[in-house]
């Protein structure tokens, strides 16, 4: 139900992808929690879709399919 519901769905897939290459690359974090996201991994994420050739826009976009499920579980008290 999100305004541009399929864009984001995308930004999901754009995740996997870094998640799939992080792996590859034996720097997945292990295990892959919540607490495992910091600014290192963020900032790797950007660099991924900067080469890509994804605009600043689409990246923010990304960001928050990760931060808004984050966001919603924490005032869900479902995570702390």
């Amino acid at each position: 139900e999100l305004s541009g519901g399929r864009r984001y769905a995308d930004s999901v897939l754009n995740w996997e992808r870094f998640w799939d290459q992080l792996k590859r690359q034996n720097q997945l974090p292990d295990p892959l929690v919540v607490s495992a996201i910091n600014s290192r991994i963020v900032d790797a994420f950007i660099g991924f879709r900067r080469a890509e050739g994804a605009t600043p826009p689409t990246i923010s976009r990304d960001l928050a399919a990760l931060r808004g499920p984050i966001n919603w579980a924490l005032k869900e008290e479902i995570i702390t």
